[in-house]
């Protein structure tokens, strides 16, 4: 398969490489390195984002090269690739604007429907940064400091800093061969972990003291609405992490922080889980997805108050079956 995209990816000249919505490290790291090899190869190549760059991510190499909806809009290309992404929707408004061209599809997520020309879905990696650690390699391509920085990052990021069960010896493996191109691993969770902003920790200890807990604590669950990102100047890219201090509670199988999506006109459910509970399928109930360990969805048409208590019963129902 990686000799298909590759040579699929030296037909064309102008490439439009696109992320998801609300981008994390494996999605960003994801299209920088591989817009970074591919230009390495003459090609004329674009990555676009749907969505503000999270404040945490905003001083990664390149990052400055992410456009958003405006760029595309009067551009033509040849080929799309689109990374990280399950569903083609998943990119937002950029969706709209690919017509008549090639897709190459590259993903980790079980819930891919696969919608390329070409599809490259594999659960196996870790992350779509692994995958492309392997397919830069298999170009020939010379791995400088900036692309192993991106790459670690994104594997770094979608494994929890190599904390969750997606941590292979391969993944470590990996690891290694990048820190041995140069990546200072400090550097990397320095940014990830030590960039919050003031206004963040106001808002992360008010919505923390409010967090609500069930099943004598086997469930846990935070709500941040757009009148307190308002009231501390922040978006909602910023906020995507908070659910991770809810899932490092001791008892909690199963964190869900309910997020009042202004664009989308909607509640975004951001679900994370320890040991037992399938996040990918629990987030498939409402028409979402994602991975064993981490998924989300976005539920329109109710209330916060109707979606909360939608989501907690049927996340008590599913504890207490398993």
């Amino acid at each position: 398969m990686q000799d298909k995209i590759i040579s699929e990816m030296m037909k064309y000249r102008n490439i439009a490489i696109l992320g998801h919505v609300k981008p994390d490290g494996d999605c960003l790291s994801s299209i920088l390195s591989l817009k970074l090899a591919l230009s390495y190869k003459g090609k004329r190549v674009r990555c676009f984002v749907d969505s503000k760059i999270p404040h945490i991510f905003q001083a990664i190499p390149h990052i400055n090269e992410v456009e958003g909806l405006s760029g595309i809009r009067t551009s033509r290309f040849d080929l799309f690739i689109y990374l990280d992404t399950p569903v083609r929707d998943r990119t937002g408004e950029l969706d709209k604007y690919v017509k008549d061209a090639t897709i190459i599809n590259i993903d980790h997520h079980e819930s891919n429907t696969k919608f390329g020309d070409i599809n490259w879905v594999d659960t196996s990696y870790s992350s779509v940064a692994e995958m492309i650690f392997e397919l830069v390699k298999k170009m020939g391509i010379r791995i400088n400091r900036d692309m192993a920085f991106l790459i670690y990052l994104g594997i770094a990021t979608d494994t929890g800093f190599f904390r969750y069960s997606n941590t292979t010896d391969r993944v470590f493996e990996k690891a290694a061969e990048l820190v041995r191109y140069g990546v200072k691993p400090q550097e990397v969770a320095s940014m990830v972990f030590e960039r919050n902003t003031i206004p963040y920790i106001r808002l992360l200890g008010s919505v923390l003291s409010n967090a609500q807990f069930a099943l004598g604590g086997r469930i846990g669950w935070i709500i941040i609405t757009q009148e307190a990102l308002k009231e501390y100047g922040l978006e909602e890219e910023d906020v995507n992490h908070m659910v991770e201090y809810v899932r490092s509670v001791e008892d909690v199988e199963m964190a869900i922080s309910f997020l009042e999506a202004k664009r989308n006109k909607g509640i975004k459910l951001s679900i994370r889980t320890k040991r037992y509970i399938d996040a990918n399928k629990f987030a498939a109930h409402f028409g979402g997805g994602g991975h064993p360990r981490a998924a989300g969805c976005m539920i329109q048409g109710k209330n916060m108050q109707e979606v909360v208590k939608e989501t907690i019963s049927y996340a008590k129902e599913v504890l207490k079956n398993s």
